[in-house]
């Protein structure tokens, strides 16, 4: 072997050497130029909410974007829903993190103070005779009742994490100032496990005539999608007062959506 033969050989193996030590290096999200992070992280404008009789605004903040936590984490998809599973809610909807309310004749614009750490607010109702705000809060591992009283802007909590959130609406104002909630039903058991060994095949059935319809992402598909969908829509409604009591409500189901009568006597499921 040459002696340019030996150089090239050790020149070959230093790149080699240098290359494997690169491409070992952990990789990390690169923050583009700070023109470009301003204009993503610049403010969105406000959600904007007004009260029956015109005396106040309700300016709800948006956040900007989710963060890479939020878009990491774990995700359910069945039947057409997109579940969050850590919270029993959904895993894709936007959320608020901040309230502001402004007064028509003054102009004043007062936050709302006692807020969740890192607030991620959504489900916003006033109470009939506007005296107070509701809202749900979604933290890691799960979903919250909270209140605001609209004569002292203080919000407190009023439920632990119970609320289920995952399909249709949650909450909903009586007459009288109590909250007719949709709670994870606390008797609905353990998670089903999904089986080491199929019991038999996946089948679709046809009646073999062209029937065109929309195609739909997610759809169950076995047994466990059925037992998954049924475990995560399995609600019991509450009735909740302003001091956080609560009493359960009809029968507990698999249930979207439900409404109250003007009155607050009669009840839809």
């Amino acid at each position: 072997m040459g002696k340019y033969d030996k150089l090239f050989l050790a020149g070959l193996a230093f790149f080699m050497a240098s290359f494997y030590t690169q491409a070992q290096e952990p990789l990390s999200y690169q923050i583009p130029p700070s023109s470009i992070v301003d204009l993503v992280d610049a403010p969105l404008t406000p959600v904007v909410s007004f009260s029956r009789n015109g005396d106040f605004i309700i300016l709800l903040e948006r956040e900007t974007r989710p963060g890479i936590e939020e878009l990491a984490k774990p995700e359910l998809r069945i039947g057409g829903i997109r579940i969050d599973p850590r919270s029993n809610g959904p895993s894709r909807e936007s959320t608020y993190k901040g309230i502001t309310v402004k007064n028509i004749r003054t102009q004043k614009r007062s936050p709302v103070t006692g807020l969740p750490p890192d607030p991620k607010l959504q489900n916003i109702s006033l109470s009939k005779d506007e005296k107070y705000l509701a809202f749900t809060h979604r933290d890691t591992d799960g979903i919250s009742l909270w209140l605001v009283n609209l004569d002292t802007l203080v919000a407190r909590q009023l439920t632990g994490d119970i609320v289920n959130a995952a399909y249709g609406n949650s909450l909903v104002w009586t007459p009288d100032n109590k909250l007719l909630i949709k709670t994870i039903n606390p008797n609905r058991g353990e998670l089903p496990k999904s089986p080491q060994t199929p019991i038999g095949p996946n089948l679709q059935e046809t009646a073999g005539n062209a029937a065109p319809s929309r195609t739909y992402q997610d759809l169950v598909s076995n047994p466990h999608d059925e037992a998954l969908l049924e475990y995560y829509l399995n609600a019991q409604l509450m009735l909740v007062d302003l001091q956080g009591k609560k009493a359960p409500l009809a029968d507990a189901g698999m249930i979207k959506s439900f409404s109250l009568s003007p009155d607050g006597q009669y009840l839809t499921v």
